[in-house]
């Protein structure tokens, strides 16, 4: 997956390769298929699910995923997400709506423990 240059500034992306290149410097992990590619998003809002999952699907992924579960003060807070979004039960479901009208030609889950 190639992020455009304007997005590459609020995404992360790495792979299974990264990670292993990471942990064993100098070898080679390019016959690994990086392919599930899996967007985390992460918000509470409808119209801003909606639109990442447009751009999601537009840059390539395999799968669109919606943080659920994050407890990080960072995420919780006040964006309220996260594991926040499991407060508002019809805010987790207004999210998970829009992502799945929005939703075309990829899989969507939702990350969330409990």
């Amino acid at each position: 997956v190639e992020l455009n240059p304007t997005l590459r500034r609020y995404c992360g992306y790495w792979d299974e390769r990264e990670f292993l290149k990471d942990l064993y410097p100098g070898k080679s992990f390019d016959y690994i298929n990086p392919h599930p590619t899996i967007c985390q998003i992460g918000t509470n809002d409808p119209e801003q699910a909606a639109f990442a999952t447009r751009i999601v699907q537009k840059c390539g992924y395999d799968r669109i995923d919606l943080n659920a579960e994050c407890p990080s003060d960072r995420v919780t807070g006040k964006r309220e997400f996260g594991a926040a979004l499991m407060k508002d039960q019809d805010s987790a479901v207004s999210v998970v709506k829009s992502i799945a009208e929005t939703v075309k030609a990829i899989d969507q889950s939702t990350f969330c423990n409990g």
